[in-house]
């Protein structure tokens, strides 16, 4: 800021801090330039007022010394559009303002040809270059009189023989490129790209035109609008998102309204065995029903194979590790049955048959005691595994004793009775006692046989011949 370095040093170049603000201020302007002329839309059509607020100096590092010219004197400089280079603005302005040279006149509104440029020209003159009017109420250069060079059109000065001056010399703006009105109705641009067509008023004004209708009819495009500054502009395509994934949202513009095409195959996991899942418009992706493999069959084990996607109804295999029970079979309503037992029977009554569960094989054990018919007489009968009952060997019970008589019980088995006076010498008697004792050996005889008929009457079995 040079009025700060000027009161910390002093406002001369021999300061350094002075100059140092100086050389910062002249870079701000050369840049400020610098765009003005590269931009096509500034270039030629910008002016640029540079002035300062007061001087400086008397004394050293102040400026209350009113008389002082380091004090009340400063600079003006105007570069732009229509000014030539080095103009002396008293020069060109000398019946609205007056060169002071040294002195320091009264500001007299009165006499305001007879005042100075000031600084406090520059606000109504820069107005005056936009072609607007004086700062309302305002006391200096509220007549907008000051010119920025000699007639001259296209210098923003209405000079004598203009209708007007806008700066340029071109047409189609309602100011000529003679600086005259241009013929009402004819075609401008009033700057606002939403109005069409803009014509002249005649009096160097661009008339509006009608607002411009910015729809392009499609309904998917959305509501088109217009700015000012860019014209029409592309609205935004109405919103066709339901929120719901499994939809395929667009906008059908032949019915003017958004379509939420409901998609299943957006909601497929790529599983088989889980069903196809379905897609619902309000409740997303929902789980599919899972494929129901069941044959209606027991004797089948149902399962869906996610490899081949398919069904496998493969066969029960109805074995409980039993070798004795059977074969087990299936039935297709009851499932699993038990088969009939191994029938280990050999069709021979004097065994005893058996399954033998360790060894997986029929037993056949022959039962000797199953073929006793209960008499000794007959013998011990057998078991053949393959014959059934055999008989016995009947006894034999003859003891080759002379002198007992042999016999076999039923339950006691052999018995050996011995006979009376067997082996007693008969005494030697004579004729009449021989016979007696003859007679008495008979009848014993007899009475033994008899004896040996009953027995064999109430009891079963053979029983062998005696010996006596």
């Amino acid at each position: 800021d040079p009025d700060k370095a000027g009161h910390a040093d002093s406002w001369t170049l021999a300061s350094g801090r002075y100059t140092e603000t100086l050389r910062q201020c002249d870079d701000y302007i050369g840049d400020v330039m610098n765009a003005i002329e590269g931009d096509p839309v500034l270039a030629g059509k910008t002016i640029l007022i540079v002035v300062t607020d007061h001087g400086g100096g008397a004394p050293t590092t102040h400026h209350n010394q009113e008389g002082n010219s380091l004090n009340y004197k400063i600079p003006m400089f105007i570069w732009g559009a229509g000014v030539a280079e080095g103009t002396e603005f008293y020069s060109i302005n000398g019946s609205v303002r007056t060169d002071p040279g040294t002195g320091r006149p009264n500001f007299d509104l009165s006499d305001m040809a007879g005042q100075p440029l000031r600084n406090g020209d520059s606000g109504n003159l820069a107005l005056q270059m936009l072609g607007l009017p004086a700062i309302p109420y305002s006391t200096i250069n509220e007549l907008q009189d000051i010119v920025l060079n000699t007639s001259v059109c296209g210098d923003w000065v209405v000079s004598a023989g203009e209708d007007c001056d806008d700066g340029n010399t071109a047409d189609g703006d309602c100011c000529s490129s003679t600086c005259s009105y241009e013929t009402p109705g004819s075609p401008c641009d009033d700057g606002d790209a939403c109005t069409s067509p803009d014509t002249c008023d005649g009096a160097g004004s661009c008339d509006a035109g009608a607002p411009v209708v910015c729809d392009d009819s499609l309904f998917c495009n959305g509501v088109e609008s217009c700015d000012s500054g860019l014209g029409c502009q592309a609205g935004s395509p109405p919103n066709c998102d339901d929120g719901t994934f499994c939809t395929d949202d667009s906008c059908d513009e032949g019915l003017t309204q958004c379509v939420n095409a409901v998609v299943h195959g957006n909601c497929s996991n790529g599983l088989f065995c889980d069903g196809d899942e379905t897609c619902d418009p309000a409740l997303d992706c929902q789980a599919g029903t899972p494929v129901d493999c069941n044959d209606g069959l027991l004797c089948t084990d149902d399962a869906c194979i996610e490899a081949t996607d398919q069904c496998a109804n493969t066969p029960v295999v109805c074995d409980n590790g039993s070798f004795c029970d059977g074969t087990e079979g299936c039935d297709p309503l009851l499932g699993c049955i038990a088969g009939p037992p191994v029938d280990c029977s050999d069709s021979v009554a004097c065994t005893n048959d058996s399954c033998d569960e360790g060894s997986d094989i029929c037993v056949n054990t022959p039962d000797d005691f199953s073929c006793d018919d209960g008499q000794q007489c007959n013998g011990v009968e057998t078991c053949d595994p393959t014959l059934d009952c055999q008989a016995g060997t009947p006894l034999d019970c003859d003891d080759g004793d002379e002198c007992t008589a042999d016999s076999c019980d039923a339950i006691s088995g052999c018995a050996h009775d011995p006979i009376a006076l067997c082996g007693t010498a008969i005494p030697t008697v004579s004729g009449w006692g021989q016979a007696l004792v003859a007679l008495l050996m008979v009848m014993a005889g007899a009475l033994l046989l008899t004896e040996r008929k009953r027995l064999r009457n109430q009891l079963p079995g053979r029983l062998p011949t005696g010996r006596g």
